[in-house]
């Protein structure tokens, strides 16, 4: 599976924030809290140069639309 940047995934970066607070959110169990709380930390050091896996971005939108 291919990685490409947030900025390369996302026309504007506040559709990622906005997906991310969703899944802060709705995260359910541990595992998805500490996901979501890594996947945070990353964002807030690299914004749109983070890489981010297509399987961490269905994650993410999983968690997001629970």
């Amino acid at each position: 599976m291919a990685s490409r940047t947030v900025a390369d995934q996302f026309g504007r970066l506040d559709e990622f924030t906005s997906l991310l607070a969703a899944a802060e959110l709705n995260a359910a169990n541990d595992w998805e809290c500490q996901f979501t709380a890594d996947i945070s930390a990353n964002y807030q050091r690299w914004r749109g140069d983070m890489y981010l896996s297509d399987t961490q971005l269905e994650k993410l939108e999983r968690i997001a639309n629970q």
